[in-house]
């Protein structure tokens, strides 16, 4: 299979919006990539820097991806 299941990427937008409020008061403006398996997430001041953080702790795994302050989620392997 190619790319996260849909039932995935709910998962991780349900984690996302558990910790959204405590992250934007920590992080404004920051990424936020959440492994929608283990619901590790990583935060950083752009996608490149959170996904780079994500990528070096889970290599082989796909994340979804959020920003702080929007409505946007993007999902990257």
């Amino acid at each position: 299979m190619i790319g996260l299941s849909k039932s995935a990427i709910a998962t991780a937008e349900e984690e996302f919006n558990k910790l959204r409020y405590i992250l934007q008061k920590k992080f404004p403006n920051h990424y936020v990539v959440i492994d929608p398996y283990s619901k590790a997430y990583f935060t950083g001041p752009t996608l490149g820097e959170a996904m780079r953080t994500a990528k070096n702790k889970y290599p082989e795994k796909e994340f979804v991806c959020f920003k702080l302050d929007s409505d946007t989620a993007l999902t990257f392997k």
